[in-house]
């Protein structure tokens, strides 16, 4: 499955509306804190953590070997955790790969799943 221009506004569009509800309940609206409640990270850390996602997220959008929309990405702290569905081995080491390769991760967890 290839992404058309039109998925990757949506994929956009998703992502960014992704905290909106989290933002809203915790008061980040009025300039509060923008974090879930019972995130133990600080505000900083969590902001990093969201740079890194939209980083790796921006860089599976441009890799051929993968579909971006088949990946979950998460963070914590730094440790970015994978989950879903990719190709092959080899697609699931460059999603990996990838990942590394963005500043501020520390690890990388990969739960990726080979299609059959």
């Amino acid at each position: 499955m290839r992404l058309t221009p039109g998925g990757l506004a949506g994929l956009v569009l998703a992502a960014a509306l992704t905290g909106c509800a989290s933002m809203v309940m915790t008061g980040a609206a009025d300039g509060g804190d923008y974090r879930a409640p019972g995130d133990a990270r600080s505000s900083a850390q969590a902001a990093n953590d969201e740079a890194i996602v939209a980083a790796i997220n921006r860089r599976y959008v441009h890799e051929p070997a993968l579909d971006a929309l088949d990946i979950h990405v998460d963070c914590r702290n730094g440790v970015v955790v994978l989950q879903g569905t990719v190709p092959s081995v080899a697609a699931a080491g460059r999603a990996a790969q990838l990942a590394r390769g963005v500043h501020g991760v520390r690890r990388v967890v990969s739960r990726l799943r080979v299609a059959r």
